[in-house]
């Protein structure tokens, strides 16, 4: 019994050697120091990564971030030869190899480290261009672009709804919205009085060109009148935008005599911009339908008391100037202070 205590005690004294003799060799009185600054500046670096590693095995030995003034140390640092790494984004990582520890010399002081910024290539400006998006969707309203579109180069305004989704207009023009009539039509977000207000004629007269987009209100909100519950359409007309003084003139003819003529010129500097549109339309409007009506005898459903068939067929000659001046004068980023009148 005592042999095996004798052999138990021998083992437990010497895992007890081993562990110190572990301990000694990862962990020792070493220490390392240093500030590190901006080559270029002579700022220091604060937050910076300096890293020791065994420099046999690679292995990392201590890992600390520089202070805010770009000071480091690095303590309990064992005997051995080690390599000494300092990184930190936008600089060239420093690099010093054979750093010693030994019995002889127990602290190292780096002094001031100074890093290069990297040699990165700087990409030139990139410039995306794409296409307006068809529609796009606000917070209470859908804005269709119709500026592209190959009827604004041809026809009228109500021709040009009728592209629209959701809008339809008959043979006589009146507009609808989603299958109800009751809507209202503003242009440039105001009521427009041409033709006493009807909306027939003042789509006619506006010829399709002179439109930039079209935006659809399903659910008007308090700031509208009671009137249009069921919808509000907005017609935006062009507005020139581009500094200096830019004009355009725009000529356009299609089947059975219908022409478009629209030009627009305007002064614009960062205070004010001056703008005037004219549009032309002259334009034939043919329409037809065909009804037939069979009137069924009450006595006897399965027979016919009569009927009646009508053919109607309908032209109309539009001709329309619409004309429209305004000022703006930004007092501000984003406030801006408009007039302008139109006459048609």
């Amino acid at each position: 019994m005592r042999h095996i205590t004798n052999k138990v005690l021998l083992f437990v004294v010497t895992f007890c050697m081993i562990t110190v003799k572990l301990s000694a060799q990862t962990t020792g009185e070493g220490k390392i120091s240093g500030k590190i600054i901006d080559a270029q500046t002579n700022e220091t670096i604060p937050f910076a990564s300096a890293i020791l590693l065994d420099r046999k095995t690679k292995a990392t030995v201590k890992i600390i971030q520089t202070d805010v003034d770009g000071a480091f140390v690095m303590t309990n640092i064992p005997k051995g030869v080690f390599t000494f790494k300092a990184s930190y984004v936008g600089f060239q990582t420093m690099v010093r190899d054979s750093v010693s520890i030994s019995d002889a010399v127990k602290s190292v002081d780096f002094g001031s480290i100074k890093m290069k910024t990297a040699k990165g290539n700087l990409l030139n400006e990139v410039t995306i261009t794409a296409p307006k998006a068809t529609m796009q969707l606000g917070i209470d309203k859908k804005v269709f672009s119709v500026d592209q579109s190959l009827v604004s180069e041809g026809g009228s305004a109500s021709d040009l709804l009728q592209n629209v989704p959701s809008v339809q207009t008959d043979i006589e023009g009146n507009v609808s919205l989603r299958g109800s009539a009751g809507v209202r039509v503003l242009i440039d977000g105001k009521p427009s009085l041409i033709a006493g207000g009807n909306i027939a004629q003042i789509l006619q007269s506006i010829p399709a060109s002179s439109i930039e987009s079209v935006e659809l209100i399903t659910n008007p909100s308090a700031k509208y009148d009671a009137e249009g519950q069921s919808g509000i359409i907005n017609i935006v007309l062009k507005k020139n935008k581009k500094l200096g003084f830019n004009g355009n003139l725009s000529l356009s003819a299609g089947n059975r005599d219908t022409y478009n003529a629209n030009t627009s010129l305007s002064f614009q500097n960062k205070k004010i911009n001056l703008y005037g549109n004219y549009g032309y339309r002259y334009g034939n409007r043919i329409g037809g339908g065909y009804n037939n009506i069979r009137y069924l005898n009450p006595s006897n459903p399965l027979s016919t008391s009569g009927f009646a068939e009508q053919s109607t067929d309908s032209k109309d000659l539009n001709k329309s100037h619409n004309l429209k001046a305004g000022i703006d004068y930004y007092l501000a980023e984003k406030t801006v202070v408009s007039f302008s009148s139109g006459i048609n």
